[in-house]
């Protein structure tokens, strides 16, 4: 877990989905398209958060499509302490070295191995109900993403991805979808070797590749950015607005 994770600011707005529940999994739902969907993998602060929630709502409405948030935490996400939402005053680097106990707990009980048959459920689950689905990842959302998009697993038609945690480079190698990268230009976690990799892998990979440099930002900006910067709520708005376009083009079919 990286200090970057948890540094933010939350948005404006009240969501205007609903929760029930698929695959078995407590899920926000916005959106009411009954042929295209997009399942939102959500970042260390879980299903529940305000921001995630309201960009969810932008995709509904503005790619035309049911967005699905399940909780994969079972509603225990990272344990940020209060202070951590004052980003740019609180040292977290600091608090998970001097907590290391609770970091690795957390991160245990949500490795890879334990929620991906979790996601994979979800993702099978939409599959069956609809003609097109996208898939989106922030932070730890990201490396779901890319597995969904495996060769040969037919589970999703496109995925967009932000500041991807996790992620390994034979998953970038697997990927057998059109993939869109937002990339922070500051990112201890999708690091400059895994930029590297990423831009020398995936233009040779026979599948529609976009990839967006964000100078300036840091990890988690597309979800925890501070609106009051003009320049993180640019680079906010582009990520949102290019992801749009992304999944118009993929899942709208004319």
């Amino acid at each position: 877990m990286q200090a970057c994770c948890a540094k933010g600011f939350n948005w404006d707005g009240t969501p205007k989905g609903h929760e029930d529940k698929i695959a078995g999994h407590d899920t926000y739902i916005t959106g009411d398209n009954k042929d295209r969907a997009i399942f939102f993998v959500h970042d260390g602060a879980g299903w529940k958060q305000n921001n995630a929630r309201l960009l969810a709502d932008h995709f509904a409405d503005e790619v035309g499509a049911t967005v699905y948030i399940p909780d994969f935490f079972k509603d225990q996400p990272f344990p940020y302490p209060p202070e951590a939402e004052n980003g740019d005053n609180f040292d977290l680097q600091k608090w998970i070295g001097a907590n290391m106990h609770i970091v690795g707990a957390w991160m245990a009980k949500n490795s890879k191995d334990i929620r991906g048959p979790d996601i994979f459920a979800v993702a099978e689950t939409l599959r069956k109900q609809y003609s097109r689905v996208g898939a989106t990842g922030y932070c730890y959302g990201g490396w779901a993403c890319f597995q969904l998009g495996g060769k040969g697993k037919n589970l999703v038609d496109a995925i967009s991805v932000a500041h991807p945690s996790a992620l390994t480079k034979e998953e970038i190698e697997n990927v057998g979808v059109p993939v869109q990268i937002h990339a922070p230009e500051h990112d201890p976690v999708f690091n400059p070797e895994l930029k590297k990799h990423a831009l020398d892998t995936l233009p040779h990979s026979g599948n529609v590749f976009s990839y967006q440099l964000y100078p300036g930002q840091e990890h988690g900006f597309a979800t925890r950015g501070d609106q009051r910067k003009s320049k993180e709520r640019q680079a906010m708005t582009l990520a949102k607005d290019l992801t749009v376009a992304w999944f118009r083009n993929w899942l709208v079919l004319n």
